[in-house]
Order: structure tokens, then sequence, then C-alpha cells
């Protein structure tokens, strides 16, 4: 796993902690936990700079990773629960409520 793919994966999880055990068991996400690191540092670095045109890039990079955060929520409901169902009725709408671990 590259670092950008367990940094992403370290942010999920404090992002998300009670959803660890589901983090940790989907490989399938790898991709996806690389580009949710990559936004989370651009919003960041893009929410220092000065200026209206940075601001505007830094929201979009937020924009992204909320937009990233749904993605990987959704794929963590979709596949199968280890007790042996799919998992349901979870879905993305609590998570999105809370403010994404960007470091603004």
């Amino acid at each position: 796993m590259t670092q950008e793919r367990k940094s992403g994966l370290a942010r999920l999880l404090l992002r998300w902690p009670e959803r660890r055990g589901e983090l940790l068991r989907a490989d399938t996400l790898a991709d996806l936990y690389e580009g949710y690191s990559l936004a989370c540092e651009a919003a960041h670095w893009w929410g220092k700079q000065p200026g209206a045109m940075a601001a505007i890039i830094a929201d979009d990079y937020r924009n992204l990773v909320t937009a990233l955060e749904l993605e990987v929520s959704e794929t963590l409901d979709a596949e199968p629960h280890p007790s042996g169902g799919m998992r349901q009725g979870l879905g993305a709408a609590p998570h999105q409520e809370a403010p994404s671990e960007i470091g603004d």
C-alpha cells in the first residue's frame, strides 16, 4: 500500500471510527483511499493560499472530499457484512453532517 493510500485510510479511520473493521477489510477501496488523501491535502493547501481563486479551488477540493466520502460509504454499505448479509440502512447521510477531516 502506497503512503498516500495509508494516509487516506488513516484519515477515514479518524473520520469514521465506528467503521474501522469495514475500512480495514475493504481491499477494493485502495484507490479511493489514495484519492481521498490527495484531495484532503489539496483542500488544506489551497485553503491556506490568499485570494478569491484559491478559495474557489479549496471549495472544489472540499466538494471532492465530500463526494469521495460518499463513494466510500456507499461502497462499504454495498459490501457483504461479516455476519453474512448485506449492510442496510447505514447509508452516507449520517456521515455527511459532520465536517470533513481536511485540516482547515
